[in-house]
């Protein structure tokens, strides 16, 4: 595993913050049901980090930390998008939404935004 990104500091001295980031349980971002959608997460922490799948390719992901939810996710569109909003938002504390959208080919992909309620 190869660390790439994090608000965390030290990270790699808590193991157990580790561990839960990136091996720990979490709900995966693409597999979100509709009310998971649309509902604000406090981002206490992040992670982006890069592992081996199963056949051995090297595969980035994003992990945030929100009010003891783990939530994970592997879309490079989305990863763009919240590293965007942590840019932006430096250390002041902020929010974001997980929305959903189809591609031109019918498919569900999930997003997410800054709240700014």
């Amino acid at each position: 595993m190869k660390l790439i990104r994090t608000n965390i500091a030290n990270l790699e001295e808590d193991k157990k913050m580790l561990y839960r980031l990136t091996m720990g349980d979490s709900k995966g971002v693409a597999k979100m049901s509709d009310e998971d959608l649309d509902r604000s997460y406090p981002v206490d922490a992040y992670l982006v980090y890069e592992k081996e799948d199963s056949k051995g390719n090297p595969v980035t992901l994003l992990t945030i930390l929100s009010g003891g939810e783990v939530i994970t996710a592997q879309s490079q569109t989305l990863q763009k998008a919240f590293l965007e909003i942590a840019d932006l938002m430096g250390d002041d504390p902020y929010s974001i939404r997980f929305e959903s959208g189809e591609s031109k080919s019918g498919r569900r992909f999930v997003y997410c935004v800054l709240d700014c309620d």
